[in-house]
């Protein structure tokens, strides 16, 4: 069995070092099956509430290592606070990623509805798309939020791996996409 993993951050920036450590022992201890239950191999994680894309993508290259798995990138997914997000993802060695792509989803709420934005990376052959994934596209505001996701081969069969984080709570925007909310 496989294992897809996803690990909420809290707000990771990647520069505080006792925070790094506190996961990479942690990590550490998933990659050598001591978890319950075991979680090995990993072929795919996702990274959620990640704040920038410098100090944080040095240490998650960090962290995919002790995971045993290769550190792909980090996506913008939307803002939080007046500061971008990103999503970070990694995945097996043997699981290299074919296409990275995003859904950005804006609830507008009342008879507005829902805006979509579906929004694929240029064919990069194997190398993650850099300059796609740090900014978002020109028709997305702030308050779009969305999820990433990315195309691996798993035995002979392609599926997609996605990873979203949703900031708002039970009674936050969150209610808006809901009864009387159309597409």
């Amino acid at each position: 069995m496989s294992t897809l993993l996803h690990q909420n951050m809290r707000n990771f920036g990647g520069n505080t070092q006792l925070r790094v450590q506190g996961y990479r022992t942690a990590f550490t201890t998933i990659a050598n099956g001591q978890g319950n239950p075991p979680l090995t191999p990993i072929i795919a994680a996702g990274f959620t509430e990640i704040t920038n894309n410098g100090t944080a993508a040095g240490a998650l290259g960090t962290l995919c290592n002790d995971l045993n798995i290769v550190f792909r990138g980090l996506i913008a997914c939307g803002q939080m606070t007046n500061q971008p997000e990103y999503i970070g993802l990694g995945s097996s060695a043997n699981n290299v990623p074919l296409a990275y792509r995003r859904v950005l989803i804006q609830a507008t709420g009342g008879n507005s509805g829902i805006r979509l934005i579906n929004d694929r990376a240029p064919a990069t052959q194997g190398v993650f798309p850099v300059a796609w994934a740090q900014t978002l596209p020109p028709a997305a505001t702030p308050f779009y939020r969305g999820f990433v996701y990315m195309i691996i081969p798993v035995n002979n069969t392609l599926i997609a791996v996605a990873y979203i984080h949703n900031i708002f709570g039970i009674l936050g925007n969150a209610l808006s996409i809901g009864p009387g909310s159309r597409l």
